[in-house]
């Protein structure tokens, strides 16, 4: 009982005030309960703890490509010259460009790793089109 009234975070004024319910008025003290009280209390506090959250859908290795993937993209950028005066990279236009010429047309963050390995193709054939250019 104290371990999910713990979980519950609830204050000892509350503790109190659910003992003093659960009896009936009788005590405030849960020493003065008898099981059959303790028992029920413990069922209304076991409904109120919340469910555990479910695992993730990515593992971590996954989300870890996806970031080399991604930092590949900005890395192309940057030779681009698609930065922000103080040399922070321009996202906005990173997002709008795999908007634009993306084949999936999302923002950088939406794709998949599959998704972003062709990305960084398309991200390839830009800056190479880019220095024939220059």
């Amino acid at each position: 009982m104290h371990t999910l009234i713990s979980k519950l975070h609830i204050p000892e004024d509350g503790k109190r005030a659910m003992i003093a319910e659960a009896t009936g008025g009788r005590t405030t003290s849960s020493r003065e309960m008898t099981s059959k009280e303790i028992n029920d209390l413990c069922n209304g506090l076991q409904k109120m703890v919340p469910a555990p959250l479910p695992a993730k859908a990515v593992p971590d290795a996954d989300k870890d490509a996806r970031d080399v993937m991604r930092k590949k993209i900005i890395s192309r950028a940057h030779r681009l010259g698609w930065q922000l005066q103080g040399g922070k990279i321009d996202m906005e236009r990173v997002n709008a460009w795999c908007v634009s010429h993306g084949h999936l047309h999302l923002p950088l963050n939406s794709y998949g790793y599959n998704d972003l390995v062709k990305l960084v193709s398309q991200m390839d054939a830009t800056y190479k089109s880019y220095l024939k250019a220059v």
